[in-house]
C-alpha cells in the first residue's frame, strides 16, 4: 500500500533532520568549521536543485538581498578595523567584510541544506513521512507542505512583479530601499492573500477531522550515508583543532 512510499532511496524525514541541524550548526560553528560547513552544503544544494532552477533563482535572490542589507547595516554598526577599500570618501574597515563573510557563510550553509530538502522531496510524500516517522501534528506538516508547495508560484509572482517594474521604469535589480520596497510588498500581499484562502479551502475540506496516516518503515543506506556526514560535521570544530 505504500510502495511509493519505500521506493524512496532518502526518506524526507532524513532530509528534514539534516536541514534543521545544519541550521543549528551554522549559528553555533564559526572560522574555518562554518566556511567548510557553507561550501560543502552549498555544493550539495547547488548540484541536487540544477533540475529545479525556479528554486535556485529564489534563493539566489534572497542571498543577494540579505548580504545587501547585512553590508549597508555593517557600515553603520560594525566599521571598525583597518581600511580594506575606499570608495570615493568612504573607507570600508575589516569588521563590516568579516560580517558579510560570516553572515554569507551563515546563509549558504542553511540554503544549501534547504535547497536539498526541497530538491528531493514532494509536498504530498512530507506530510505522510513526517507525520509517521516524527509523530509531527498536521497544524506543523501542512504548513511545511503548504510553504514547499508555494515555491513555484512565488517565483511566478515574482517574475510578473519584476516585468510590472521595468514597465513602470525600475531597473530589474533593487539597488535602493525604494526598489526593494517595491518588490517585497506586493510579494507579501499575494502571498498573504493566496495564504487566507487555502486555509479557507482546507477548513472546508475537513481538515480539522483528517487522521495521520501510520505505516512501517526502514532508513537505507543513503540515509545513514547523510546521517553520518551531519555527526561529521557537528564534530568538525573538535577535529580541526
Amino acid at each position: 500500500m505504500y510502495q511509493w512510499v519505500r521506493d524512496w532511496r532518502l526518506r524526507p524525514t532524513t532530509l528534514f533532520i539534516y536541514a534543521l541541524s545544519i541550521t543549528i550548526l551554522a549559528f553555533t560553528h564559526t572560522g574555518v568549521s562554518l566556511y567548510l560547513i557553507a561550501l560543502l552544503n552549498a555544493i550539495l544544494g547547488f548540484t541536487f536543485s540544477v533540475e529545479k532552477p525556479y528554486l535556485l533563482k529564489l534563493f539566489s535572490i534572497f542571498i543577494l538581498l540579505t548580504v545587501w542589507s547585512v553590508f549597508f547595516s555593517s557600515l553603520i554598526s560594525a566599521n571598525y578595523g583597518e581600511i580594506v577599500l575606499t570608495i570615493g570618501s568612504l573607507g570600508i574597515r575589516s569588521g563590516v567584510i568579516n560580517a558579510v563573510i560570516n553572515v554569507t557563510a551563515r546563509l549558504a550553509a542553511i540554503m544549501g541544506s534547504t535547497l536539498l530538502f526541497l530538491s528531493l522531496t514532494d509536498p504530498y510524500i512530507v506530510i505522510k513521512c513526517l507525520e509517521n516517522d516524527l509523530k509531527l501534528p498536521k497544524t506543523i506538516v501542512f504548513p511545511l507542505a503548504y510553504g514547499l508547495r508555494i515555491l513555484p508560484l512565488m517565483k511566478r509572482d515574482l517574475d510578473e512583479i519584476n516585468l510590472c517594474r521595468i514597465q513602470r521604469g525600475y531597473g530589474r535589480y533593487p539597488l535602493s530601499p525604494q526598489s526593494l520596497s517595491s518588490i517585497l510588498k506586493p510579494l507579501i500581499a499575494i502571498s498573504l492573500e493566496r495564504a487566507v484562502w487555502t486555509g479557507i479551502s482546507i477548513e472546508l475540506r475537513g481538515f480539522r477531522y483528517r487522521k495521520p496516516w501510520r505505516f512501517q518503515f526502514k532508513l537505507k543506506f543513503l540515509d545513514y550515508t547523510l546521517y553520518s556526514l551531519l555527526v561529521i560535521q557537528a564534530l568538525l570544530p573538535f577535529i580541526i583543532h
